[in-house]
């Protein structure tokens, strides 16, 4: 994100970011995955948009 000086990043499945090893219905699980990315924009000054399907028919249904 330095290199560029990007302004914007979006991850387009939060399951893939996260990986198998972490319950995306768990709060404290998933928060914890995700303080590095809150570092890193805070940092840099790039905001984050992390996209999460709930299940495969939202995806066929909203696409």
């Amino acid at each position: 994100m330095e290199k560029y000086n990007a302004k914007l990043l979006i991850l387009d499945l939060m399951s893939s970011y996260i990986g198998g090893d972490c319950s995306m219905n768990n709060a404290n699980e998933t928060r914890a995955k995700f303080n590095h990315l809150i570092a890193v924009a805070k940092d840099t000054g790039c905001a984050i948009i992390i996209i999460a399907y709930m299940n495969s028919m939202y995806r066929v249904t909203m696409w």
